[in-house]
């Protein structure tokens, strides 16, 4: 008959843990992978913390961009978007925005255990912050725009200048 004996765990060494996509997966956690006296896995909490940034940072994006582009008009730089709002409307842009931040969150997230995961995560949540910097910016800047924007909404023609209308979402109705 075989005997189990129970692991002794010298002052100072963690615990083993198991770290895979679900949190376990029987694979070896990386030395990166380490838990605090609470139990909690810290890259973990670190990933969960960028991620949650982004989708926070990426909605509050959508919510200036339809502000401006329902109201008085914008450049949007993005010729992805700005095709989606010239052709396909409100909500297109919102399906759009919603697909790419839920694939690219999930993508990091599946890959959660890679260092260079976690580095995305945070390039990206400091990306989105620096994106939200540009928006207080401009927010506190359009007021005094009135005439350039007035002169830009006129010549819409050029098709960089986008204005949707909420009730419709068709560009060419005034």
């Amino acid at each position: 008959m075989a005997t189990v004996q129970a692991a002794s765990i010298a002052p100072g060494e963690s615990a083993p843990t198991s770290f895979g996509p679900d949190g376990g997966g029987g694979r070896a956690a990386p030395e990166r992978a380490y838990l605090s006296p609470a139990g909690v896995v810290w890259p973990r909490v670190r990933i969960l913390s960028a991620l949650a940034c982004i989708v926070l940072m990426s909605v509050a994006d959508l919510k200036m961009t339809l502000a401006h582009v329902t109201s008085v008009g914008m450049v949007e730089e993005n010729p992805i978007a700005r095709f989606l709002m010239l052709y396909g409307g409100v909500w297109s842009v919102i399906a759009w925005k919603v697909c790419t931040v839920w694939i690219g969150v999930w993508l990091l997230w599946r890959l959660r255990a890679h260092r260079s995961a976690e580095l995305g995560a945070w390039f990206g949540a400091i990306a989105l912050s620096l994106l939200c910097v540009h928006w207080s910016r401009y927010n506190a800047q359009v007021s005094s725009l009135t005439p350039e924007i007035l002169a830009l909404h006129h010549a819409r023609a050029q098709g960089e200048w986008v204005v949707l209308t909420p009730a419709t979402s068709d560009p060419a109705v005034p």
